[in-house]
């Protein structure tokens, strides 16, 4: 949505996925930094605000937000390949694989069920955090936690 603005507001505006972004775009800055030739990007970066802290939408909704999102960005360049990534997933939602308006959205996207012409898609999707206040916890609290929403869905690629 137009108002929310361009600001990575997550956690008071310290930023999260901007971060991210950069270090999609440039990697390790250490030797860019200290060479004197100019750095040639050699892939795009491209941005959509899912969410928004400020102006929260029902959870319902969220899976029409990013099929927005996501056409909104392919309408700006058709004909550019493309890897989606979502770094944000809901708090406190382990559902044990079941479904949700976000996921099933998603898994729609990368299918291109009812397109045309079929676009598949390669979406990443963050797993999400799980409560480990302990290091001594890690990894075992892995195996009763479950992802978080959307990255329960079958045909994204979940990473955490």
């Amino acid at each position: 949505l137009p108002a929310w603005g361009t600001n990575d507001g997550h956690r008071n505006g310290q930023g999260h996925g901007t971060q991210m972004g950069g270090l999609a775009v440039f990697g390790d800055l250490v030797d860019p930094l200290l060479a004197t030739s100019p750095v040639v990007a050699t892939h795009w970066l491209e941005s959509g605000k899912i969410l928004n802290d400020a102006d929260p939408q029902p959870r319902d909704e969220w899976g029409n937000i990013v099929r927005d999102t996501v056409a909104a960005v392919e309408q700006a360049a058709p004909m550019r390949k493309r890897v989606f990534a979502q770094q944000i997933t809901a708090r406190n939602t382990c559902l044990d694989g079941r479904p949700t308006a976000w996921s099933a959205a998603t898994d729609q996207l990368c299918a291109a069920r009812g397109e045309d012409p079929v676009v598949p898609r390669l979406i990443f999707v963050s797993a999400g955090n799980n409560p480990c206040a302990l290091e001594s916890d890690y990894p075992a609290i892995n195996r009763g936690w479950s992802v978080q929403d959307p990255a329960q869905a079958w045909n994204v690629v979940t990473v955490g």
